[in-house]
């Protein structure tokens, strides 16, 4: 109670026997766990599978995968150690907008075409709007419906109306940093668990016990065979 008590709008007494009653209830479901550890091995091997899974993952997101995207300067020298890798094809830069509302569109593309910015209002009234970036054949459905030609264009795909803005055409190459992000994480993540379980083997070597191991396999076979 001293340990755990905290402010409450029951008298000490009342609030005494909650905490006592919460304290019980604790006790019995410890008991009963360790219980059933003891007697149960199928509920035994799978609490245990469960707590090593937890363990496992609460490693892997500390050393890997968490570690992997922050790590910038890591990833930096990664990229430029194999950049070769990360190869493009034809692309364009372009901004891409879309609207349900072909009114709307209409109205906003004789703003693009005459050179007027859009206002913040104007761009809150589409349905969405992709900032200017570099997009392959396949990335998008309205990219790839649009004409691959400099300057603004307009399609239509699953029922929804797009502005494509086309800023240039692009050659097949390397994809730069940022261009290649996403598919760069994750070959780094795999870099860094390699790296990562290569130094766990070395420091922790794996012995294994040839005559326990027989012993085993006699017992798995011996199983099998009846």
């Amino acid at each position: 109670i001293g340990k755990n008590q905290n402010v409450s709008p029951l008298s000490p007494t009342a609030y005494m026997i909650q905490l006592m009653d919460q304290f019980v209830d604790e006790k019995i479901d410890s008991l009963e766990d360790a219980k059933l550890s003891a007697e149960n091995p199928e509920f035994r091997n799978i609490l245990r599978e469960y707590k090593e899974g937890i363990l496992l993952f609460t490693i892997m997101e500390k050393e890997v995968w968490a570690k992997a995207p922050e790590d910038t300067i890591g990833l930096r020298k990664f990229y430029e150690a194999n950049k070769q890798k990360y190869q493009a094809g034809e692309r364009v830069r372009a901004t891409l907008f879309a609207s349900k509302d072909k009114d709307f569109l209409d109205e906003m593309e004789k703003k693009i075409a005459e050179g007027d910015s859009l206002k913040k209002d104007d761009l809150k009234k589409f349905k969405s709007m992709q900032p200017v970036r570099n997009y392959q054949k396949g990335d998008n459905k309205a990219i790839d419906k649009a004409p691959w030609a400099i300057g603004l264009h307009r399609v239509e795909t699953d029922g929804t109306y797009y502005l494509v803005e086309i800023e240039n055409l692009l050659p097949p190459g390397v994809k730069g940093f940022e261009e290649a992000r996403a598919q760069l994480v994750s070959d780094y993540q795999d870099r860094v668990e390699k790296d990562w379980v290569a130094g766990l083997r070395q420091k922790y070597p794996v012995k294994v016990n040839n005559k326990g191991k027989k012993f085993v396999m006699n017992e798995l076979t011996h199983s099998e065979s009846k």
